[in-house]
């Protein structure tokens, strides 16, 4: 069976998109700034749920005093394009090989998940990432579910605006800004 990994490796470039709609009164600077800050929480959080060992701990540890272990710079999303208008803020960031092979975007779809509380957009289908994130799920164990719970209090915490959606896109680089604009 192939992982999305795998299938993944076909494609040239992964991008994540993140949109935050306005709030009723509207951005202030601190919500722009706060959503960088978010997006670095759950970017954080989903290479840490990635890892057995450090959720096999956390849920040990009973997921409040749990460190989350640090970021490789290899594994940093960069920001590709943001864009702000009168409507929302969408951040559209490029999934590094080395996130994706670390089981980080199965991490990043059930904290997307939970965070915008839907199913991120999949523009190109990847059709090994819903069983390889359902074969995550089922093996999670009860004392391992809160955890998530505890990291995704913490990405919500992070900024007063909750995400309303996700995307994940497949391409080759010079498809970046088509699919953006």
């Amino acid at each position: 069976m192939a992982t999305a990994e795998n299938v993944a490796a076909g494609a040239r470039a992964v991008f994540f998109s993140i949109a935050y709609p306005d709030p009723e009164d509207g951005f202030a600077a601190r919500d722009a700034a706060s959503v960088f800050e978010q997006l670095g929480a759950l970017f954080h959080a989903a290479r840490a749920i990635s890892d057995p060992q450090w959720l096999g701990r956390a849920s040990e540890d009973g997921g409040d005093a749990a460190e989350l272990p640090e970021p490789k710079p290899a594994q940093e999303p960069r920001v590709r394009r943001i864009h702000m208008d009168w409507r929302h803020i969408e951040v559209a960031t490029e999934l590094p090989w080395e996130f994706i092979v670390g089981g980080g975007l199965v991490g990043l779809v059930t904290m997307a998940k939970a965070v915008t509380e839907q199913e991120p957009r999949i523009q190109v289908a990847i059709s090994q990432l819903s069983l390889e994130q359902a074969d995550w799920e089922a093996r999670r164990t009860d004392a391992e579910r809160p955890v998530i719970e505890v990291l995704t209090a913490y990405v919500l915490g992070q900024a007063r605006v909750r995400p309303s959606y996700t995307q994940i896109y497949l391409g080759e680089e010079d498809e970046f800004e088509g699919w953006t604009a």
